[in-house]
């Protein structure tokens, strides 16, 4: 059996983000067929996590930086040309163990460009790498969106990210991706191989679908330290939700998700309410009149929206929250303007059959293009082609 080393840039387990979503269905398929070795750094110990979600595994390394290494790490982006980020996940006693035991594998696998660091001079392994999303195209929209540092943080980061990704694509032999429209960008019009991995979806069984007897709940899910949760849900809190109480003034929007940041938690009201992390989303999308995700930044295929469209939801975004779905008109709504989101809200909200409708059609598919067999095959064809 061919060995693996498996390189994440933090703890897989438990999940509570998309990044971690993602990270965890790539190690769950190559532990189907070859014995993996990971590793990776965290601020706490291990306490034996990683085994007890992916048993498995056959030997998890990790190293312990505190908050403040990270940030000295980060530093040296002063003194190279590296994105913030790769500066901030590259640690120099982690690099020395890969070094060390890298020619006891057939194949290393980095998580995302944040590990790239590692092995991208590399020689005598199969290197493989899930950029998961074109960062370069998240910071771009980002960059335009932010203020005060957040805005030089991501100037600085599009122009390192975008060169550091086309290094990447020259230094690895083969790379995955979660969308042609992340694809599209990163290749740059050049005839560049890039395999489009989707995430899978554990799609429910029919009796978990939701029935729509609500009609007072809009729903967003989300890691709430995330930049671009952050952004849409501030702003639709700000600029939309107000007008939708107007006609519905017992509406109530819940936004669900981990480590909520302080501009979240201050926008905590009689009709909004911050759950923080809950241990299951099944009944709140069970409930939810529509999940919505007003979504102004970001790239790659959102989570939270094919979560949702697997449970028979139905789902209100923007062209930037569609990204990456093929989608028509009766799978989800999209709206780009304040004006259509309220107008189409309200609509949704006082006609149970559309949205029932449009749930049924969100679920067929995702079954149809994000089910674990149809991803499975995407993964393998990367794995396996030369």
């Amino acid at each position: 059996m061919k060995k693996v080393l498996f390189i994440s840039s933090r703890p897989i387990y438990p999940i509570i983000g998309g990044d971690q979503i993602r990270t965890a269905q790539q190690l769950e398929f190559l532990l189907e067929k070859y014995d993996v070795d990971v590793v990776y750094q965290c601020t706490s110990k291990d306490n034996g996590i990683l085994k007890k979600y992916a048993p498995k595994v056959n030997k998890s390394i990790f190293f312990k930086i505190s908050k403040i290494q990270y940030y000295i790490q980060t530093l040296r982006f002063l003194f190279n040309n590296r994105p913030l980020q790769v500066n901030y996940y590259y640690n120099k006693k982690m690099k020395s163990y890969i070094d060390s035991c890298i020619n006891e594998y057939d194949i290393v696998f980095c998580n995302n460009i944040r590990t790239a660091e590692y092995v991208r001079t590399t020689i005598g392994v199969i290197k493989l790498m899930d950029f998961v999303d074109a960062i370069s195209m998240n910071y771009e929209k980002a960059k335009t969106k932010a203020h005060g540092l957040k805005k030089i943080i991501y100037m600085i980061d599009y122009k390192r990210c975008k060169k550091y990704e086309q290094s990447i694509l020259n230094s690895f032999d083969r790379c995955a991706i979660i969308s042609d429209i992340d694809k599209q960008y990163l290749c740059q019009n050049n005839n560049i191989n890039i395999s489009v991995i989707g995430n899978k979806v554990d799609i429910p069984n029919e009796t978990f679908v939701s029935k729509h007897i609500t009609n007072n709940i809009l729903l967003f899910v989300g890691k709430m330290n995330y930049e671009p949760n952050v952004v849409a849900v501030t702003t639709f809190a700000k600029n939309i939700f107000p007008h939708l109480l107007v006609n519905n003034p017992n509406l109530k929007f819940l936004i669900v998700g981990a480590k909520p940041d302080q501009r979240v938690l201050k926008l905590s009201s009689k009709n909004i309410e911050i759950t923080g992390f809950v241990d299951s989303l099944e009944e709140y999308f069970q409930n939810a009149t529509i999940v919505v995700a007003p979504m102004k930044t970001g790239a790659g295929i959102q989570n939270k929206i094919i979560q949702a469209m697997s449970y028979g939801c139905c789902v209100v975004t923007t062209n930037i929250g569609a990204e990456g779905l093929e989608i028509k008109r009766n799978e989800i709504a999209v709206f780009n303007s304040d004006i259509e989101m309220i107008s189409g809200i309200n609509r949704l909200i006082n006609n149970k059959e559309e949205r029932i409708k449009m749930g049924h059609n969100a679920r067929e598919y995702v079954k149809k293009h994000l089910s674990a067999s149809v991803i499975a095959e995407q993964f393998w064809h990367f794995i396996d082609k030369e």
